[in-house]
């Protein structure tokens, strides 16, 4: 009997249904390079748009935001599943060897065992509490989803940010490129004079000191491209050995809001739009609910 009953509990455990927070309700971002295939490597050329598509693909932190918002999700279905009665199969076994007292006071040595299967039913309803839980779930489960939004702004605005320090950078070494070029061919030009018969060789000298300054201003600026270039790629969690280029000269100028817009409309959108203000309202209400229910 010990065996059937265990068999009986382990099969009861393996019947489980599906979860509830495995289910397809929140869209899924789509990875940028997906498993199994080659790790890209060398110069990749890069713009603005495909940073801000890359940026709340393989974020971390928007993950670590989105595990959140599916926390929230499984809260609220269990708060929600309080309205509902608990109906499920019960089985009992028990059983006794020695030594036992009988009604009238004696003892007795006897060997007994009780079995029952079947099928239980609760009724617990708290409406009360039901309907707080589903409020309150409901509230967090809705200022997760505003900071999930926050997170895939804050994701895209820091990657964005990245890209013009690179366009930047970029630019810095492209000049620094030239000037040391244009450095060293003034002082071969000197030199060449000088060697004829023409100038003066303290000018040699200085030019080839301007000449160093300018490779020396060269190499740091290709080192702060390529540091510029490393962030970037650690922000958008690109394969390491990526040196990534920006495709545009100079950065393109940004029309972030419509020309002739007052700047109290712009303050009124921004607030009203913004979901870090969506979510400590939601917060707010969750607080407000709580001291209701407490009253």
């Amino acid at each position: 009997m010990r065996r059937v009953a265990l068999a009986l509990v382990a099969l009861a455990g393996c019947s489980a249904g599906p979860r509830e927070w495995e289910r397809s309700w929140l869209p899924e971002p789509v990875p940028y390079a997906a498993k199994g295939q080659p790790v890209v490597e060398g110069t990749q050329p890069i713009d603005l748009p495909t940073v801000m598509r890359l940026a709340g693909a393989n974020s971390l932190d928007v993950a670590w935001v989105r595990e959140k918002v599916h926390e929230a999700h499984a809260r609220r279905t269990l708060a929600t599943e309080r309205f509902l009665p608990t109906v499920g199969g019960a089985f009992t076994y028990k059983r006794h060897e020695g030594v036992t007292q009988a009604t009238d006071g004696t003892f007795v040595d006897v060997e007994k065992q009780q079995t029952f299967g079947g099928g239980q039913g609760t009724l617990s309803w708290q409406l009360g509490e039901a309907v707080y839980e589903t409020l309150a779930t409901s509230r967090r489960l809705e200022g997760a989803r505003a900071g999930l939004a926050a997170a895939e702004r804050t994701a895209v605005l820091d990657a964005a940010i990245a890209y013009f320090d690179l366009v930047r950078e970029t630019m810095k070494a492209q000049v620094a490129e030239d000037s040391a070029k244009a450095a060293e061919k003034m002082a071969a030009d000197l030199k060449v004079g000088v060697d004829a018969g023409h100038g003066f060789q303290g000018d040699v000298l200085r030019a080839r000191v301007r000449a160093a300054d300018s490779r020396l201003a060269r190499s740091r600026a290709t080192a702060s491209a390529k540091q510029a270039s490393i962030r970037l790629v650690s922000l958008l969690r690109l394969s390491p050995g990526i040196d990534l280029v920006p495709v545009e000269e100079a950065p393109a100028r940004l029309a972030l809001v419509p020309e002739g817009m007052r700047e109290a409309d712009w303050i009124a959108q921004a607030l009203a739009s913004r979901p870090e203000v969506r979510a400590a309202e939601a917060g707010l209400n969750r607080a407000a609910e709580a001291i209701i229910a407490s009253a």
